[in-house]
């Protein structure tokens, strides 16, 4: 397997009206960075867990990061305030 890298941020301010936006950018960025089709659904969940969490303690920026390295893609959720959230995931 060729060690792919990949980094990409996005910081949101306020509070998003709907997690359909974040669902499908974490949807597409899952699948560019190799993730299995079969592990995406527990991932997005979790995703939108971390960033309901981190806007319902009043949070006014949330960023997610995304980064493949080594094989692995990990995946951070911090504020300025709150508590980080990370996982880490195998890539196929």
């Amino acid at each position: 397997m060729t060690d792919q890298q990949f980094f990409f941020q996005i910081e949101l301010t306020g509070r998003p009206d709907s997690n359909d936006m974040i669902r499908d950018l974490a949807s597409r960025v899952l699948g560019q960075s190799g993730c299995g089709a079969d592990t995406v659904p527990a991932i997005l969940s979790a995703l939108q867990t971390a960033v309901a969490r981190t806007i319902a303690v009043g949070a006014s920026t949330c960023r997610l990061k995304f980064v493949v390295h080594h094989g692995r893609l990990d995946i951070a959720v911090s504020s300025e305030g709150g508590p980080p959230w990370q996982t880490s995931h195998p890539l196929a």
